[in-house]
């Protein structure tokens, strides 16, 4: 995950020890951590550019573990600019769009 500067501390181990426990295997471990590396938002794609690619984020649970082995095998599709300004759009105009009805329905009363 290029933290060349990273160590196997206490908790970091307690983590993997815990996953393996969950009855995940070493390779399946190893998918994981490369799922997130696919994976765009948690590779700093996302609104803050923020990287969230630590062990503690991928080894959290059994959902997030089989969530990143997911795609290992079928990463996800970065978000392109225009379904952002997409989305940021249909946001704005929900938004007007209920203010508008409330001042409706404001009106009518």
């Amino acid at each position: 995950m290029r933290h060349s500067d990273a160590k196997l501390d206490h908790n970091r181990r307690a983590l993997i020890t815990k996953s393996l426990n969950f009855g995940y295997d070493i390779e399946q471990l190893c998918q994981a951590i490369r799922g997130c590396s696919y994976t765009p938002y948690n590779m700093g794609d996302n609104d803050r550019g923020q990287r969230y690619d630590g062990l503690h984020v991928i080894l959290r649970d059994a959902d997030q573990i089989d969530r990143f082995i997911h795609h290992y095998h079928s990463p996800p599709r970065p978000i392109r600019e225009t379904d952002r300004r997409t989305e940021t759009n249909v946001q704005t105009l929900q938004r007007w769009m209920d203010k508008k009805m409330r001042e409706e329905q404001n009106r009518a009363h």
